[in-house]
């Protein structure tokens, strides 16, 4: 039998974790519904689907003959119910019950830390009369979403009574059949914890203060800008951070692999917005973490899935350098013409990577989800001083050339 590892999507995402296993020499089996997907090209076996479709997947893994699944990597994507039920299958330690059972949707999971104090005020809804009382209760503003969806999909921040009722107009029926939440919207700073989880609670990690101040214009939808990692933090509030971490391994008996938390900072106490064994989004585990920690993240997670026995160092690497993300999103309908990018010397030195999610030639929209934005952009910075400002004017620097007449 050869030891082979799942991995879950084949995009720009992932395209990393294809090549480090490719590497170290394991057997792929890549998961991805789009056939063209690079990642399936490296793949030594391919599975047509949803990355969601677990069924499928676990009855198509069955039919490849002389493997053994030793490892799932879930990078940049969110489907917890398919990490459980394979992790399941085949004896894995990424997901067990327990743990899903507590972290698997929004709901399970502000319902077991309450006993923790740190997860949001929040109630399940099924019709409008709870989300009226809800707010009678706590007042505006409120964030009503989705129990289990991925990549801002369906979240709505919501102000007043108007936009209420015009949410309420659009998508009622989804809304009240499809297992949402209303909850308490807390002001404050937002920011994601990554970690590489070795053992006994030891770990690594990458802390990135997130941005949602450029894409206000788009709410109700929520729609993150990218972010800083290694923001200026002080040396207090860092080891908040670490603590919230160490407690919620403790208290969830997380044994190793990848940990990701999304926090809220408000008036010095921290809140739990999300909970996921995964790593998360923007490349930060596979391409970013060694600038900041000295370590990438996905590399030695693929060695710890293959007992390859190297030495982890702890964490001691300071370093002074951020890398900041920002994203291009389409300010109106149609499909893409043309992209120009004109990225000067003196500001491309700082250019880390580009990230496409859009091609030419396709269909385009201002966005109600992360999956709608257009481009990534990756810089890295060796002060923190004046940085975002910096990626700022890299960004303006590629344009998007949108045509809105659309054939009928």
């Amino acid at each position: 039998m050869n030891n082979a590892v799942i991995i879950l999507g084949a995009g720009p995402e992932q395209i990393d974790a294809y090549k480090f296993c490719k590497k170290k020499k394991i057997l792929i089996v890549g998961v991805d519904k789009r056939s063209e997907s690079y990642g399936l090209k490296l793949s030594n076996y391919i599975i047509n689907s949803s990355i969601y479709d677990f069924e499928t997947i676990n009855k198509k893994i069955k039919r490849f003959k002389n493997i053994k699944i030793i490892g799932l990597i879930a990078i940049g994507v969110d489907c917890p119910r398919t990490v459980f039920e394979i992790s399941k299958t085949y004896g894995l330690k990424n997901l067990s019950k327990k743990i899903y059972q507590k972290i698997g949707t929004k709901l399970s999971l502000y319902k077991s830390l309450k006993p923790l104090k740190v997860s949001p005020k929040f109630k399940k809804i099924s019709n409008f009369s709870e989300i009226k009382n809800f707010i009678k209760k706590e007042n505006f503003p409120v964030i009503i979403k989705p129990s289990a969806d991925r990549g801002s999909r369906n979240v709505y921040l919501i102000k007043n009574n108007k936009h209420l009722k015009d949410l309420i107009v659009k998508k009622k029926k989804l809304i009240f059949t499809n297992n949402f939440l209303i909850q308490k919207y807390i002001y404050g700073t937002q920011y994601s914890v990554e970690c590489l989880v070795l053992s006994n609670n030891k770990f690594l990690r990458t802390i990135s203060e997130r941005n949602y101040k450029t894409f206000k214009h788009l709410r109700p939808n929520v729609i993150e800008d990218g972010g800083t990692v290694n923001p200026n933090l002080n040396p207090y509030l860092e080891k908040k951070f670490d603590k919230i971490v160490e407690k919620l391994l403790r208290y969830l008996k997380i044994p190793s692999g990848p940990f990701k938390l999304d926090l809220i900072l408000n008036n010095g106490k921290i809140y739990v917005l999300e909970v996921a064994i995964r790593f998360g989004g923007g490349c930060v585990a596979s391409k970013i973490s060694k600038h900041i920690s000295g370590v990438n993240f996905l590399d030695k997670y693929i060695d710890m899935i293959i007992k390859n026995k190297k030495k982890f160092p702890q964490r001691n690497f300071v370093t002074k350098k951020c890398v900041v993300m920002r994203f291009i999103i389409a300010k109106r309908k149609g499909t893409i013409k043309k992209i120009g990018i004109n990225i000067p010397l003196h500001l491309k030195k700082h250019l880390l990577f580009l990230s496409f999610n859009k091609k030419k030639g396709d269909y385009v929209k201002p966005p109600e989800s992360h999956a709608d934005r257009l481009c990534m952009i990756v810089s890295i910075f060796s002060k923190k001083t004046n940085a975002e400002i910096t990626a700022d004017k890299i960004t303006n620097c590629i344009k998007f050339e949108i045509n809105s007449k659309l054939n009928n």
